[in-house]
């Protein structure tokens, strides 16, 4: 996605590894946000950098969550959390926009597999009875 070049670095191979390095670190944060949706959507940029890229300075973290924030995949909350040196920090969570399309998959893949099954399915619901609850109808 982005590199930002505040050495001036000359050699084109090497420019070309920077940029690849920014993008999968981006690419990761991004994967990561998308597994742990459900589970926990909000996270911090200490606790990315603890838990998706432990060898990476905290500031290409910070770094990646803004680039990631900017192309509106993540947005910034207001709930904070311990960060470092017991300093409060904000947390991320993906957009509304990319939960909604994370929701329409899940919900798809649970009625496709229920289908193949032979199990009778509701619109409007998930396997068990469970409403499928898209973000809009919150």
């Amino acid at each position: 996605m982005t590199y930002f070049d505040t050495t001036h670095v000359t050699r084109s191979e090497r420019l070309a590894y920077y940029i690849y390095k920014s993008d999968s670190q981006e690419r990761k944060i991004f994967d990561f946000f998308k597994v742990q949706w459900q589970t926990g959507p909000r996270w911090s940029p200490t606790q990315i950098n603890k838990i998706v890229l432990p060898l990476c300075p905290i500031t290409s973290v910070r770094r990646a969550m803004t680039v990631l924030t900017q192309a509106y995949l993540l947005e910034k909350t207001d709930h904070k959390r311990h960060g470092l040196h017991g300093r409060f920090e904000c947390t991320w969570q993906l957009t509304g926009e990319v939960r909604k399309d994370l929701w329409k998959q899940h919900n798809d893949a649970a009625i496709a597999r229920d289908t193949r099954a032979g199990l009778p399915i509701e619109r409007g619901y998930l396997p068990g009875g469970v409403a499928a609850v898209y973000p809009e109808d919150e």
